[in-house]
């Protein structure tokens, strides 16, 4: 069997004998599996090429139902328990059956074989030879190459990716990735007017004019994506008129690229799996023995790993946003960041915890410092496509080298994520990006706690003759931020140099500051930063 596919043997390979071997007395090792699946019910049909779990299947009886409903579906393997593996491979004539422990929970298991599975699918080369060929950077070649916004659609209009640049698209474009489905009464509507006919039986970009429903859609091109005959999704691209005969020609050869992408997203876990990995990434980020064990099962070692914190000012403070409409924002940018990252970096794992968004994301290969690199980039690149980015900050903290240091990375990049919304720049940002007002920050906290005045000494004896707001401090402040430099300052303020040098002065024998100290220059720099950023907090 070729390289280009997963089998029975590849996946149950590796494995220790002494949890789950495959039994060589039965046939069919080689047959190549598409998914892993949990089996229940002989009355429920199995999924073609799958690897079956046997859950609840033991003795002669159910092991030979389970083998009749295996052999009339077309299933690969199965994976069946104990001592009623060894009836499975007497009775089997063409299922692969994979002997499993007794003890072993079902759950884990499909969780570890469909890793091993998914993993054995994303080491084949991409068509252009490289292993990076992913969906998002599909649709930004695809975008690039038409001139308008992409979407890359499942065949029952699932968003699955889109490109960057689509604020120029319309309202029907942005809804339906903002929800990641396409509104169902726009499907319709294409549908009874044989749109969706024309695309399935077309090999060809299909332009759709626009229409003047909710929403007012732009003009469209449309191409089916197809792999064998069965069509395995759409692409839709926002144009203003027909693709030229060349245009339509290079989008035909991308299309064969997305469907090799989307053959590999009909691998997705049922929802108990989903539910199982959300569980472990729970047990990461609590800490203690078992994350180890978790992070191991979701793929997040060897290497750096690093986390990453997604939040937005408190929406409640800005008008007409209350509870709910922060309960569905945070629920859609849940939504999005976890499908963007199952899609660019599946060694990851997301959670949401006290109004925050985390995730922690494995970088084997790389230093610690390549590794932050590449997860600023991801979170900018987020950000682009996410169509409110402004709205959110992504902080990221410093690699770690162990899930032992998860609470650590977490509690920077929530220092991080802080600094930024105290003072908005950025819409990402690293720990040397933020030190400065990060520290800052804390020390305003700190001093806040003891209620501690603004000045003390020669600044409070300033603020006591000319408010805060006083034409002394305005002066001593811009000389600080000015690295001391007259000139510079006295730009700044728009007076003349001798009359910042009088200011000075004044300065000096109003207060008594000693401008030679340096001590009591940095107790007065700090003050007036703290000054600066409580008035920004407030």
């Amino acid at each position: 069997m070729g390289n280009d596919v997963a089998t029975v043997q590849d996946i149950v390979e590796g494995l220790d004998d002494g949890i789950a071997r495959l039994l060589e007395a039965n046939g069919a090792p080689d047959r190549p599996v598409t998914s892993i699946e949990l089996f229940d019910s002989v009355d429920v049909a199995l999924e073609s090429g799958a690897l079956v779990l046997a859950v609840g299947v033991d003795g002669e009886d159910r092991v030979r139902a389970l083998l009749t409903a295996a052999e009339r579906d077309g299933v690969a393997g199965v994976v069946v328990k104990g001592t009623s593996a060894k009836i499975a491979a007497d009775l089997a004539a063409d299922i692969a059956v994979v002997w499993l422990r007794e003890d072993m929970a079902w759950l884990d298991v499909a969780v570890c074989l469909r890793q091993r599975l998914i993993d054995r699918v994303r080491s084949r080369p991409a068509a252009d030879g490289s292993a990076a060929n992913e969906l998002f950077a599909l649709a930004d070649s695809i975008s690039t190459l038409v001139g308008g916004p992409v979407t890359i659609e499942s065949e029952s209009s699932e968003v699955l990716a889109w490109s960057t640049g689509q604020q120029g698209a319309d309202v029907l474009r942005v809804e339906s990735i903002l929800v990641r489905s396409v509104r169902p009464g726009w499907v319709r509507l294409l549908a009874e007017e044989g749109v969706l006919a024309e695309i399935a039986k077309s090999p060809d970009p299909v332009f759709v004019p626009a229409h003047s429903i909710d929403g007012q859609p732009l003009p469209r091109v449309a191409i089916a994506v197809r792999s064998g005959g069965v069509i395995l999704g759409y692409i839709w691209i926002v144009v203003h008129e027909p693709l030229s005969a060349e245009t339509a020609g290079q989008l035909r050869y991308l299309t064969r690229i997305v469907a090799l992408q989307l053959a590999q997203l009909t691998m997705n876990p049922p929802s108990a799996i989903r539910q199982q990995r959300r569980e472990l990434g729970e047990t990461i980020f609590a800490g203690g023995p078992g994350a180890v064990i978790a992070a191991n099962r979701l793929g997040l070692t060897p290497g750096p790993l690093v986390v990453l914190a997604i939040g937005a000012e408190d929406p409640r403070a800005a008008p007409g946003r209350g509870d709910g409409s922060l309960i569905a924002d945070r629920r859609r940018v849940d939504s999005l960041f976890e499908h963007y990252l199952g899609a660019v970096h599946p060694s990851s794992v997301v959670l949401r915890n006290d109004g925050v968004l985390y995730a922690l994301l494995g970088w084997p290969g790389l230093d610690d410092d390549a590794a932050v690199t590449e997860t600023r980039s991801l979170a900018d690149d987020f950000l682009r496509r996410s169509l409110d980015g402004t709205d959110y900050r992504i902080a990221v903290a410093p690699a770690i080298a162990a899930v032992s240091r998860v609470a650590v990375a977490r509690a920077q990049a929530d220092a991080i994520l802080t600094a930024m919304l105290r003072e908005p720049g950025s819409a990402s940002a690293r720990l040397a990006d933020v030190a400065l007002p990060m520290l800052l920050g804390r020390l305003a906290d700190y001093a806040d706690s003891l209620d501690l005045p603004p000045f003390s000494g020669p600044l409070r004896v300033l603020a006591d003759e000319q408010g805060t707001n006083g034409q002394l401090l305005e002066s001593l402040s811009a000389y600080f931020e000015s690295g001391g430099v007259l000139d510079a300052a006295a730009a700044r303020l728009h007076v003349h140099i001798n009359t910042l040098r009088y200011r000075l002065r004044k300065v000096q024998e109003v207060s008594g500051l000693d401008l030679q100290d340096a001590d009591a220059i940095l107790l007065a720099q700090l003050e007036l930063r703290l000054l600066r950023l409580r008035r920004g907090l407030r």
